[in-house]
């Protein structure tokens, strides 16, 4: 079996986004579950209407699919599993019909060449997809005949000969395939994939009977005052109150989100404050494709919660909210100040400093941003990346000058080029955090200078005063600024 990876899927330029039934009624999906020794276990032909939505779904010309519920769904619980979809579209015959299939009546010594039957019933539909198949272009290698069982042969030419269907094939078939053997030709629209899926038994036991720790009680010796504490509050508690607050705890508390930690108070409207290593211009492209899949999922939820997008069911709802909240949680603290914050052009003795922001056309938070695709942000991101690139070419640090030239003017190195610049992007967060080490001596007036923000407490208190923070009787909620951000599509 040969894997490719999801990001290598085959595009599928004919079809793009697909959200309608009608687009699919004739694709399908043959999925093999193997053990771990590679032995077939078990399949199961899957329509794309039936699995749309909930296990998969088609965004930027890939497939997005869920293995674990294909698995489940075959009656499998718990153990590790190789499974392998091939993507087809139904050109000769139908598998589910027993009388919609092809049987094969010759087989040439070589193995390689096929004699089929065609129907003589006037009335099957097999007659018709053959006279298609046979004005198809022949220089397409996308046929294939199926046999089950992850058995698919390439066709390379075929004809009518004497009123049946001759096939020549890519390579023999097997030996356990014989005269008389049912079958169908489909057309193979994208790269078959594989993977290796460790299923668990869902933990199921009941925990209503334990005890919970109790919250901390703070004391601190102030006269008449001993403990300052807040009320016990799980997630559902939070909930209640306004989806934005829920959102911000999320981000903030109970996320991977601002993976940079402290913010060191950095300028992102000077790219020399931030980047020594990396790639202004890819660190650019990289938050763009970021706000078109953040787009994507917004469109769903829209679609989801006016009930205007059909097949899609109430699960779909929390699987696109749990993947919007997944890129936001994951910004780092460039991709942050551009997505949260708001700006204008500004010139002043310290420089010319354009709007580093992406485009929003609310003036208040949380602020509403433009489309990816409005000519406000279209404006903005070619200005944008004219300056990231002109950075670039002058920048001497970046890592990608190590890379020898050779190497950089071949493109099957593509993807080593792109890690360099990811690894870049890590080492530029680490050196700002080493480069700024200093600023905790600094002393500023404006908040958002020198030392940071979050240091100020304990860096007073290291020099011994007893200073508390002014928030230690409020609720989280109240603790949070709202600084969500809703987009536009």
């Amino acid at each position: 079996m040969s894997t490719t990876n999801l990001n290598s899927v085959l595009p599928i330029e004919t079809f793009g986004y697909l959200t309608a039934s009608a687009d699919m009624s004739s694709m399908f999906i043959e999925f093999m579950v193997y053990d771990t020794n590679d032995v077939l276990i078990n399949e199961n032909l899957i329509s794309m209407n039936t699995i749309v939505g909930d296990s998969l779904y088609i965004y930027d010309k890939k497939f997005i699919m869920n293995p674990g519920v294909h698995l489940r769904s075959l009656g499998y619980s718990a153990g590790t599993y190789k499974v392998k979809y091939n993507f087809f579209n139904k050109v000769v015959g139908d598998f589910t019909d027993a009388e919609q299939t092809l049987t094969l009546k010759k087989i040439s010594p070589s193995r390689t060449e096929l004699e089929v039957v065609i129907p003589t019933d006037v009335s099957s539909s097999i007659r018709t997809e053959i006279d298609n198949f046979l004005t198809t272009d022949k220089s397409k290698l996308v046929y294939y005949t199926l046999f089950g069982s992850d058995r698919n042969f390439l066709i390379i030419n075929n004809m009518l000969y004497n009123k049946d269907l001759l096939l020549k094939l890519y390579e023999e078939l097997p030996a356990d395939i014989d005269i008389l053997t049912r079958f169908t030709i489909a057309e193979k629209f994208a790269a078959s994939y594989e993977d290796t899926i460790t299923l668990r038994t869902a933990y199921t036991d009941d925990l209503s009977n334990l005890n919970y720790l109790r919250g901390p009680k703070i004391n601190y010796k102030i006269a008449g005052l001993t403990y300052r504490t807040t009320p016990s509050e799980n997630f559902e508690d939070l909930a209640s109150t306004t989806a934005v607050n829920v959102d911000e705890i999320t981000r903030l508390y109970l996320s991977s989100s601002l993976i940079e930690g402290i913010d060191t108070n950095i300028d992102y409207r000077d790219y020399s404050q931030f980047i020594h290593f990396s790639s202004a211009e890819q660190r650019l492209k990289n938050f763009k494709s970021k706000m078109k899949k953040l787009e994507f999922f917004d469109a769903k939820l829209v679609s989801l919660s006016t009930g205007s997008l059909v097949g899609l069911s109430g699960s779909s709802l929390s699987y696109y909210k749990g993947q919007k909240d997944v890129i936001l949680n994951t910004f780092d603290q460039y991709e942050y100040f551009m997505y949260y914050e708001t700006g204008s052009y500004e010139s002043s003795s310290l420089g010319v400093f354009p709007d580093y922001t992406w485009p929003k056309y609310t003036n208040e938070k949380p602020y509403l941003l433009y489309s990816v695709t409005s000519s406000q942000v279209n404006t903005w991101y070619n200005s944008m990346l004219v300056s990231a690139s002109e950075y670039d070419n002058l920048n001497p640090n970046i890592l990608t000058n190590t890379i020898p030239i050779e190497i950089v003017l071949d493109d099957q190195n593509s993807q080593y080029f792109t890690n360099i610049q990811m690894i870049g992007h890590v080492l530029d967060i680490n050196y700002n955090y080493v480069n700024r080490m200093t600023s905790i001596h600094e002393r500023q007036n404006c908040i958002f200078e020198g030392i940071p923000r979050e240091l100020i407490l304990p860096a007073i208190n290291h020099y011994g005063f007893d200073l508390r923070s002014g928030n230690v009787i409020k609720g989280l909620v109240e603790c949070i600024p709202s600084m969500s951000v809703t987009s536009s599509i």
